[in-house]
């Protein structure tokens, strides 16, 4: 959200109404974890790819 909007509660509220996962999600240990997973081994595998942590809003 752009710190246009951020002053803007209605704003905040409606595009809360759009995130499937619900208003609780996107916190900063969301964006961590993904972080996390990419600098491990666990994702040695990974190339190229693009990690979408939006809580399915790009989804819909």
């Amino acid at each position: 959200m752009t710190a246009f909007r951020e002053g803007d509660p209605a704003a905040i509220a409606a595009s809360k109404t759009r995130i499937p996962l619900g208003p609780g999600s996107g916190v900063p240990d969301d964006v961590a974890y993904g972080v996390l997973y990419l600098a491990s081994d666990e994702s040695s595998f990974v190339t190229g790819s693009e990690l979408i942590i939006d809580g399915g809003y790009l989804a819909q």
